[in-house]
């Protein structure tokens, strides 16, 4: 999924980042992974903190939080 330009500076070096991550196991014994990732520009600074991605494995638990901070980035930002 591309990734639009920061609305603020036009910069497009942007990519989300891995920024917090809870583990626990649920009623079943099962351990499940909350990846919470956030997209910053180094350019100017601006940031947005996605939602949480939540799967059995932390690999899955980034992908889906990988997207959804790419979807929320873009639906916020698209002209």
């Amino acid at each position: 999924m591309d990734i639009l330009p920061c609305p603020f500076c036009s910069n497009t070096d942007i990519e989300p980042t891995r920024y917090d991550v809870d583990v626990w196991d649920d009623k079943d014994g099962n351990t499940l992974y909350c990846v919470r990732m956030i997209m910053n520009c180094g350019e100017c600074n601006m940031h947005m903190i996605g939602p949480d991605g939540v799967a059995e494995t932390i690999d899955d638990a980034e992908s889906a939080a990988r997207e959804g901070l790419i979807r929320q980035w873009n639906t916020r930002f698209k002209n």
